[in-house]
């Protein structure tokens, strides 16, 4: 897993965190991890995702963008996006999630963490890359 953050604005503007889970990466469920530690207040203005292989499994195979606070083990935090992504769906186009109607949830204290939250068998699923764009907020 790869993860690069890119400032965009100012200072205290708009930045984004970058994910790739390159290749068979992706196909790992034990690879989908903390991809960012809040060194302040944030907010989620609205995550992407795409990815080069569909998931074959028979069940739902999806990804989610999760909130982590205090102690919480991975899979234990709150959704982010507004729903998750489909990793049976359609490939090599870019899905725009906007953040979840619970807005506490779409907000990070300093030391919360963000994590990558996978569903289902992803056996076959590759390539994945996904983009959390984050501001500041006092």
């Amino acid at each position: 897993m790869t993860v690069t953050n890119l400032k965009d604005g100012g200072v205290n503007g708009p930045f984004s965190v970058n994910v790739h889970l390159k290749d068979a990466e992706a196909a790992g469920a034990a690879n989908y991890e903390v991809v960012f530690i809040a060194d302040r207040a944030y907010d989620l203005i609205e995550a992407y995702e795409v990815h080069r292989v569909l998931g074959t499994d028979a069940g739902a195979v999806t990804l989610d963008v999760e909130k982590l606070t205090g102690v919480q083990a991975l899979d234990a935090g709150v959704s982010m996006i507004a729903s998750t992504w489909n990793l049976k769906a359609i490939i090599n186009t870019v899905v725009t999630k906007a953040k979840t109607a619970t807005a506490a949830n779409a907000k990070l204290a300093k030391g919360d963490r963000v994590a990558l939250k996978d569903t289902g068998v992803l056996t076959a699923v590759a390539g994945v890359v996904v983009v959390l764009k984050l501001d500041a907020i006092d």
